[in-house]
């Protein structure tokens, strides 16, 4: 919630996976796995985090009919052009092995 200069923030839900986190994780310098490890000991102060400081986005393929029932077996279209753009990630939500829209949140683009 954004009320002048102030900004509050409501909710912030980053569980991996979640097009939310998706952003942060693709701007993370550093390897994933200590900072889980330490998380697991409880020793964060092993744990550094580098971060690049461009912005990120995520944008969310969803298919058609939210939020009622969606429909399934669209084709998905267009995944190797989004292979060659420049730091951009593709992450499959809801997709079948076809390609193929198997729930409503189908796939989500960062970068």
């Amino acid at each position: 919630m954004i009320n002048g200069d102030s900004v509050k923030v409501l909710e912030f839900n980053g569980r991996f996976g979640d097009p939310e986190a998706q952003p942060l994780l693709i701007r993370m310098k550093n390897d994933i796995i200590p900072v889980m490890e330490a998380l697991s000991t409880k020793i964060l102060t092993h744990a550094g985090l580098t971060s690049d400081s461009r912005s990120s986005v995520c944008v969310v393929m969803a298919s058609g009919g939210y939020p009622g029932s969606y429909v399934k077996g669209k084709t998905i279209s267009g995944l190797a052009d989004v292979k060659r753009m420049r730091d951009v990630v593709a992450y499959h939500a809801g997709t079948s092995q076809k390609t193929e829209t198997s729930s409503l949140r189908a796939a989500a683009f960062s970068g």
